[in-house]
């Protein structure tokens, strides 16, 4: 079968900011053994099996399919097996977009940097430049440290941590490659953590809201 095609540009709609939606064409064949099932169902089936899980460079990581808008005529070609379909659908899409707030945990660290988890998706980097200056990696614990009068902050691997998106990366010579292939991500976000504007630790944020609350009460009790 061709390449999918996306008919003029994606057509975008926010369902829950990181993820859109995005209109693909694509032909794809139904082999004999599944003439008897639900001819419907068998191309959801078929879309989910071909796009699911895997990237599309440019567009994004695709999730799973959201409808099927138009069925083209089913055509058989002299010489091949099973029947070609074009078809029309709409996929559901993770493409975070610039400046936008993620909320992950982290999954690795090292000198250069920490890797960000969001469960479906582990490809979220925060490189060391787009850290503060201040913040130094500890060797011995494997985590980056933020030290705030005289105070370290240690954020470690599982803590749920605030990044904002940067940029994009994709590798456009694995086009329709796994997310969790091998030999590097075929889609890479690039983020920055910072210990203010409620990045960085959740835990962080969540201690200061404490004592916001704390302060308050004590002064209405006053």
């Amino acid at each position: 079968a061709p390449p999918p095609t996306t008919p003029d540009r994606p057509t975008a709609g926010p369902l829950d900011e990181m993820f859109l939606l995005s209109v693909l064409e694509d032909t794809l064949t139904i082999m004999p053994i599944n003439f008897s099932k639900n001819f419907k169902r068998q191309l959801a089936d078929e879309i989910n099996i071909k796009y699911a899980n895997r990237v599309l460079p440019n567009l994004g990581l695709c999730i799973a399919l959201k409808a099927i808008e138009h069925v083209g005529d089913p055509k058989y070609v002299a010489g091949t097996t099973g029947m070609h379909v074009k078809v029309r659908f709409r996929l559901i899409v993770f493409r975070p977009f610039a400046q936008e707030v993620l909320t992950g945990v982290v999954l690795d660290s090292d000198k250069d940097g920490i890797q960000i988890s969001l469960g479906f998706f582990q490809d979220i980097y925060v490189p060391r430049e787009n850290m503060p200056n201040t913040w130094e990696f500890n060797e011995e614990e494997n985590a980056w440290v933020w030290n705030y009068e005289g105070n370290p902050y240690t954020i470690d691997q599982d803590e749920k941590v605030n990044v904002r998106v940067e940029e994009i990366e994709y590798d456009s010579s694995r086009r329709m490659d796994s997310a969790s292939d091998q030999g590097g991500p075929a889609m890479r976000v690039l983020a920055s953590m910072s210990a203010d504007g409620g990045l960085g630790c959740v835990s962080w944020w969540a201690e200061q809201d404490d004592e916001d609350e704390e302060e308050e009460e004590e002064e209405e009790g006053a």
